[in-house]
């Protein structure tokens, strides 16, 4: 299914919508999942007691700076139960209640649609988990495109002015401009 409209919420919503799975996997084109971390996912969803999920991310040859801001994200990503857009999974009929993505958001939409489905699950006592084991292998190709002054100026917008920033693709030249 494509979709015309260049915004990650609205590709993943359009393909969302033509699944036909009681299941949904979100991965972006520039990951790799590995097999032990689909086994991960089978054994969560037989188990039953989750409504989602999200992975660790993992990416090789970082400079130091993306090293850092890996593992901040990484230690946010546990302590608040974030999943990271590179890989989402959830139940089809959860993604259905809650509308799936906000396409009010240009980024970040995967950390307010984690809350929503954290939210959700609670409600209907199950839960949602990021996945440790294995996490999910992504592209560095943004940390070698851009500088880190660059991403620093970016995710400073980011910071001081999220709503703007979050809401206005024009703002968001590592997400869109690469």
């Amino acid at each position: 299914m494509f979709e015309a409209v260049n915004q990650i919420s609205r590709a993943r919503n359009t393909g969302a919508r033509a699944a036909t799975g009681d299941w949904l996997i979100f991965v972006d084109a520039d990951c790799e999942p590995s097999a032990e971390l689909i086994g991960d996912v089978v054994a969560l969803i037989a188990a039953g007691s989750h409504i989602g999920c999200g992975s660790l991310v993992a990416m090789n040859e970082l400079p130091f700076w993306g090293r850092f801001t890996l593992g901040l994200w990484t230690r946010i990503s546990l302590a608040l139960n974030w999943a990271a857009g590179s890989f989402i999974v959830c139940r089809a009929d959860a993604f259905r209640e809650l509308q799936g993505f906000s396409e009010d958001l240009f980024a970040a939409e995967e950390i307010e649609f984690s809350m929503r489905l954290k939210r959700l699950a609670k409600s209907k006592r199950l839960r949602f988990s990021i996945l440790k084991s294995s996490p999910i292998q992504t592209s560095n190709r943004k940390l070698v495109l851009y500088t880190g002054s660059e991403i620093l100026r970016q995710f400073s917008r980011l910071i001081f002015r999220p709503r703007k920033t979050l809401r206005d693709k024009k703002q968001l030249d590592v997400w869109y401009d690469g």
